[in-house]
């Protein structure tokens, strides 16, 4: 056994396609592919990296100054543009994300349970209309709710809750 590396090189990538997807390999050959990298991604012999992969894998390689270099460089970008905050939970029926907490939508679900009540007639409710996608998105966790939504929410949950 050899501890000696296989060489990665177009001519093993040829041979590889030849056997592997030959459709792709005569498309090669016509002229199709820029180059037989190209045609190895496109048969999935060849994994190409993500752009963060590529990032990391970069800065890895990359000399103590040529490191500290970029951070200089990262920072000053971030100060210029900061980097989004989470929301803090700002109002008790909201999490840190934003959302609606998963124990405020079950009580939701609950007094529409018992009271029969489709999402429409809550958002009616609270005095939006019957479709308004706040409500909608809100209440199935694919959007912050709106502070309006947050001000009547409480009132209709005292009222309806048990």
């Amino acid at each position: 056994m050899s501890n000696v590396k296989q060489k990665r090189d177009s001519a093993y990538r040829k041979k590889r396609l030849s056997k592997e997807a030959p459709k792709i390999y005569d498309d090669l050959l016509a002229g199709k592919y820029p180059s037989v990298r190209a045609a190895a991604i496109a048969a999935g012999i060849v994994k190409e990296q993500s752009r963060l992969a590529r990032l990391k894998s970069d800065f890895l390689r990359a000399t103590p100054a040529e490191k500290k270099q970029f951070l200089n460089w990262l920072l000053s970008v971030i100060s210029k543009r900061p980097l989004p905050t989470p929301r803090t939970g700002i109002h008790p029926l909201v999490g840190t994300d934003g959302l609606l907490l998963k124990s405020v939508r079950s009580d939701i679900q609950d007094i529409m349970d018992r009271r029969r009540l489709k999402p429409a007639d809550v958002c009616e409710e609270l005095g939006f209309s019957r479709l308004d996608p706040t409500w909608l998105g809100a209440y199935t966790r694919r959007q912050p709710p709106k502070q309006a939504f947050l001000d009547k929410l409480p009132a209709w949950l005292a009222k309806h809750s048990k």
